[in-house]
């Protein structure tokens, strides 16, 4: 009769065993789906910032230093993911030619915010910044960064306090930005406003000449 009762208790435990297995492998799946659904949408607004570009810059800092940069500027813009981050590759389109630019790299955070990281044409390192989207806009600050290449030759300051607003659309995006030019010991000697406005334009016009 013991020998029975164990027999019986043995089964139900394995009935058991047998319905929690397979319901923690549905609750894996279920989590394994929610996160390649995250992964696969993580770049969000993101891939509109792909493609090719009209652009235009302008800085407005004391009416001596500000650079109105714009007419028939080209920048073409790839994107490649790999390992969760999603590299945009900048290209200015000069006479039909494409010369590499700068480019950024973004990674979704798992509290779903976003990291960029900025990198010169030369591979040389310029800021990263992180924040969470709220609809189309990205804000994030940085500060002492190094100083732009459109300043390369000034001597009054050697870093940026970087304040940069993303607000990305279809049919472009502009960046915005704040910003606070100080001196090696921290002195501020400038602030600058910055709009650079990418308009989205058909994708031949980015092709170079001959092909």
């Amino acid at each position: 009769m013991s020998r029975s009762r164990t027999v019986r208790r043995d089964a139900s435990a394995f009935r058991r065993m047998r319905l929690v297995v397979p319901m923690a492998c549905l609750v894996a799946v279920l989590a394994s789906h929610r996160g390649a659904a995250a992964a696969e949408g993580a770049p969000g607004v993101l891939q509109h910032l792909a493609g090719c570009f009209e652009v235009s810059y302008r800085f407005v800092e004391d009416g001596v230093h500000d650079k109105d940069i714009r007419g028939d500027l080209l920048e073409e813009i790839t994107l490649e993911a790999h390992d969760g981050v999603y590299a945009f590759q900048h290209y200015g389109i000069v006479k039909g030619r494409r010369l590499k630019h700068w480019r950024e790299e973004w990674r979704r955070h798992p509290d779903g915010s976003f990291t960029q990281t900025v990198v010169g044409p030369s591979e040389n390192p310029r800021y990263t910044c992180t924040a969470p989207f709220q609809f189309h806009q990205w804000r994030c600050a940085t500060p002492g960064a190094p100083k732009p290449l459109r300043d390369r030759e000034r001597t009054d300051y050697q870093t940026l306090d970087r304040e940069n607003t993303l607000q990305i659309t279809p049919g472009g995006w502009v960046q915005a930005e704040n910003n606070t030019k100080r001196t090696a010991t921290g002195v501020a000697v400038a602030n600058e406003l910055g709009w650079n406005e990418y308009r989205r334009v058909d994708e031949g016009r980015c092709r170079p000449s001959g092909e």
